[in-house]
């Protein structure tokens, strides 16, 4: 993990806080991927313009100051194209606990910059955070989800039904 002058960086990705002149690259990326996230993300079906994606990068801003949220947009060290975001979310402070979430651009699928960056967000979740546990929740036909926080090594918890899809919720002790 190093820190750079705008966030981290990880071998190719650097890692920062969104910023409103990320919202044309957000949502370039984002309506380009929108079919490959639908199914997996539920706020990936929602129209996302240019005027509501001031409002949620504002939102995620306000978070990040309150502590409450940590989110990173993702670019690639040498392009600087913008390839999706990582976030440490729902934070039990007195717990010590996160959940993590992603998405990436659905040009940079299958390429390892996901397992790159989940990796640096679990070391600087434990690292500077002091969170002693993550968890993930995914639909349980996301193999893809599921293959990653296998090889990060997060491990299964329980399956729950929420709107009859089937939820798998796993967990990492860091």
């Amino acid at each position: 993990m190093v820190l750079s002058q705008n966030g981290y960086e990880t071998a190719r990705v650097l890692l920062y806080s969104p910023e409103q002149n990320d919202i044309d690259d957000f949502l370039e990326s984002f309506n380009k991927s929108k079919k490959h996230l639908s199914p997996w993300l539920k706020w990936a079906n929602n129209d996302i313009n240019k005027s509501n994606a001031t409002t949620i990068i504002n939102s995620y801003k306000e978070k990040i100051l309150a502590r409450r949220e940590f989110r990173f947009f993702l670019r690639l060290k040498l392009s600087k194209k913008f390839i999706g975001s990582v976030t440490l979310r729902n934070i039990e402070w007195r717990e010590k606990t996160a959940e993590i979430g992603y998405w990436l651009d659905v040009d940079y699928l299958n390429k390892g910059y996901m397992y790159e960056v989940t990796s640096f967000l679990l070391d600087y979740a434990h690292n500077e955070l002091g969170l002693l546990t993550v968890n993930a929740i995914t639909y349980a036909d996301n193999k893809s989800s599921i293959k990653l926080l296998q090889k990060l090594e997060f491990e299964f918890k329980q399956s729950i039904t929420e709107e009859s899809k089937e939820i798998s919720i796993y967990y990492k002790n860091l």
